[in-house]
């Protein structure tokens, strides 16, 4: 045995251990003399338990006893004058939607006494000298209990994994969709940006997102279930420009739900030089070819334009940081969709980094200077 495993037998055994000493229960008891709650709990503290205990004898007390803390078991009985009738009890916890074990002693434990015990919320009905049968039932159920407890624990941080991960996926610069049974049936603002779709009521299909050889390589990928390792498709948007991206697709599985999550990632590192995002949309050099089309129409008269640049430039992204305004990699396609949607130009064009050019075909002077 390496030096290694021993240090992490030792330390395992030494957690276990301490584990175990600070194993406390919480436990309420009804009906019983105070002599008989400290020998009820020297015998549960006998198990390996830390047993900590309170007294209710009324209605009143076990109200302000569930209201102070949460417990972890009820033991009492009903042979005693002052003792809390044990249906009493358990349809008060009941009315609580409280997870409250509750072990009853009883002189009389046969079958119909044990159904009318379980009928009314008893746990365990036990004779009242059995008290190592005690034992065994409070360890058997506070192992349940902290086991319920955990898992109701690990419901609550599923729930908030799923918030924080929908909240992700919303301000994500990733585009991403959801996809289940081969339908898209949810995107992201990203996602929708990127391909130009902010204006559709029903989510895309696959087949508008790309095209022949690129488009199976997609419905492969969403088949399959899962892929290994990114993988590059050539997409479309609705306006007319392509692009490449590097594209994953994980399959997520949750209690309740599974699906699959497509990463789309238009400067992933699959990407090379030729393969750029937005490569598609025009130029400088697509825009000089424009206004030398416009230019030679011009000569035969009455085709008269506007060219507008417009620079981003000056613009700051922040009015409290001093850092000067930049697009984004998908902002840079939202600002070409708005000034081709948006400005009624014949052309537009992405010069440079921050540096816009658009055509416009009128002649009037004072059109262009309230545009």
């Amino acid at each position: 045995m390496s030096n290694s495993s021993t240090s992490y037998s030792l330390l395992n055994d030494l957690s276990n251990r301490r584990a175990e000493k600070h194993a406390y229960i919480d436990l309420l008891f009804s009906g019983f003399e105070s002599t008989e709650n400290d020998s009820l709990l020297s015998l549960i503290r006998s198990s390996g338990l830390s047993p900590r205990g309170r007294t209710v004898d009324s209605t009143d007390s076990l109200m302000a006893a569930l209201a102070d803390r949460s417990w972890d078991m009820l033991i009492c009985t009903a042979d005693t004058n002052f003792a809390i009738p044990p249906e009493q009890i358990a349809a008060l916890i009941r009315s609580q939607a409280r997870d409250l074990p509750i072990i009853q002693f009883a002189e009389q434990t046969d079958a119909e006494a044990q159904l009318q015990a379980i009928r009314a919320g008893i746990t365990h009905l036990i004779e009242k000298g059995a008290k190592q049968l005690l034992v065994s039932h409070v360890l058997r159920e506070y192992q349940l209990l902290t086991g319920r407890r955990r898992l109701h624990q690990l419901e609550i941080a599923i729930e908030q994994t799923e918030h924080l991960t929908a909240h992700l996926v919303e301000h994500s610069n990733l585009a991403i969709a959801e996809i289940e049974n081969g339908k898209i049936v949810a995107t992201n603002p990203s996602f929708l940006s990127l391909f130009s779709l902010e204006d559709m009521s029903d989510q895309p299909s696959l087949d508008q997102l790309s095209s022949g050889e690129h488009l199976d390589k997609l419905k492969l990928l969403v088949s399959q279930g899962h892929s290994h390792s990114e993988t590059s498709i050539e997409f479309h948007t609705q306006i007319g420009g392509s692009f490449h991206a590097s594209v994953e697709l994980i399959e997520i599985s949750l209690p309740n739900k599974r699906q699959q999550q497509l990463h789309i990632d238009p400067y992933g590192s699959l990407l090379d030089n030729k393969e750029q995002p937005f490569a598609k949309i025009p130029d400088q050099a697509k825009m000089l070819h424009a206004i030398e089309d416009t230019a030679q129409a011009a000569l035969t008269g009455g085709h008269d334009a506007h060219l507008f640049f417009l620079s981003l430039g000056n613009l700051d992204a922040d009015e409290n940081s001093p850092a000067p305004f930049s697009l984004s990699k998908v902002d840079l396609h939202k600002v070409f969709k708005l000034l081709k949607t948006e400005t009624g130009a014949r052309f537009v064009a992405h010069l440079d980094s921050l540096n816009f050019a658009l055509l416009f075909d009128f002649s009037s002077e004072d059109v262009a200077k309230q545009i």
